[in-house]
């Protein structure tokens, strides 16, 4: 009787196993893996935070998960969101097209700059190459169009109060490199070319001093502590995981959004870096001389889910090309655990 007891239960157990499969990965204990990425980070000069999250079984944890980095282009995610949100309500189309006019247009575009003031591309478009090529002129041609305070109040609404998206990166940029104020806000054509020649000096001679672990300049240090366009590791991550699970906007629209950033071609060697080759990543990327940012999902090999992955870097002093690497190294430490537990 005790034997057909233990069979039957045993019996009931494996029939309920592929039901109570999340509840096992739920209970495992992740904290070796949090060891492991404090050691990576460790080794790293910079601050680093970092928030990781199974999706399929909302396991994860973070580092300095609330504190608030400048997030670079890794802002374009909520500005996304916005240009969705504000489409679902019928303000616009997506084949809705928008002169570039030459009061807006800047060369910081890696695409959208190599064409004349006058062009008229799509809504789309602009949200395409916003979020592939992370280009900065079809960023701000859309931010003009829905607004910095109702990306925030999005935001709010979706109790990701720790995202802020304020300027529009033709500002960022004149901010970051000291160039502050009217006067150089309300450059154009010519003038805002030589500036960003110049740019790219102070460019080389900041990422020279960080490579050597040098003193950051007083107004990187400045604008690493401005309030404005900043994010926390656990908010970023959120964000992320909401669209991924389509409860932004809609399903088809968090759907669409997943393929845009499945199609990001740069960061390379962040997220992406370590992963085996093929590997789908949903992702955004955000980066400064001193700071480096990459934020998305992995999806995990043989059924085992996906991974929601955040790494902000901020006071950068180091080599791109190292915190790349820490980063990579993180985002592959994560891929390991869920994939082989």
């Amino acid at each position: 009787m005790n034997n057909i007891r233990t069979q039957g239960k045993l019996l009931i157990f494996v029939f309920l196993l592929p039901i109570l499969g999340t509840s096992v990965i739920q209970e495992r204990d992740i904290t070796p893996l949090k060891t492991g990425i404090q050691k990576i980070i460790a080794e790293y000069h910079g601050q680093v935070g970092v928030a990781i999250k199974h999706i399929e079984t909302g396991q994860g944890f973070s580092i300095k998960g609330h504190k608030r980095f400048p997030l670079a282009s890794v802002y374009k995610a909520p500005i996304m969101v916005e240009v969705f949100r504000q489409a679902a309500k019928g303000k616009f189309s997506f084949k809705d097209r928008i002169e570039m006019r030459p009061e807006i247009y800047h060369p910081w575009g890696p695409v959208m700059s190599y064409f004349e003031p006058g062009l008229c591309p799509t809504v789309r478009d602009l949200v395409y190459w916003m979020m592939v090529e992370s280009d900065n002129l079809a960023t701000d041609i859309l931010l003009e169009v829905v607004g910095a305070e109702n990306v925030r109040a999005t935001m709010r609404k979706l109790k990701l109060e720790e995202i802020s998206v304020d300027r529009p990166t033709k500002v960022l940029i004149l901010d970051y490199f000291d160039y502050s104020g009217e006067k150089y806000y309300e450059l154009k054509g010519e003038e805002l070319k030589k500036l960003a020649r110049r740019f790219e000096e102070i460019h080389r001679k900041r990422a020279d001093v960080a490579r050597v672990h040098g003193p950051l300049p007083e107004a990187v240090v400045k604008y690493n502590q401005d309030p404005r366009d900043t994010g926390s590791p656990l908010h970023i991550n959120e964000l992320f995981v909401k669209i991924f699970k389509g409860e932004v906007v809609s399903k088809e629209a968090s759907q669409e959004m997943i393929r845009i950033m499945l199609d990001c071609r740069t960061g390379d060697t962040r997220i992406k870096g370590m992963l085996p080759s093929g590997t789908p990543v949903a992702h955004k990327t955000g980066g400064w001389p001193t700071s480096n940012n990459n934020a998305g999902i992995i999806y995990l090999p043989d059924g085992k889910g996906h991974l929601a992955v955040t790494v902000l870097d901020t006071n950068m002093n180091e080599d791109f090309a190292v915190s790349s690497k820490m980063i990579a190294r993180i985002a592959r430490a994560g891929y390991d655990f869920f994939v082989k537990n």
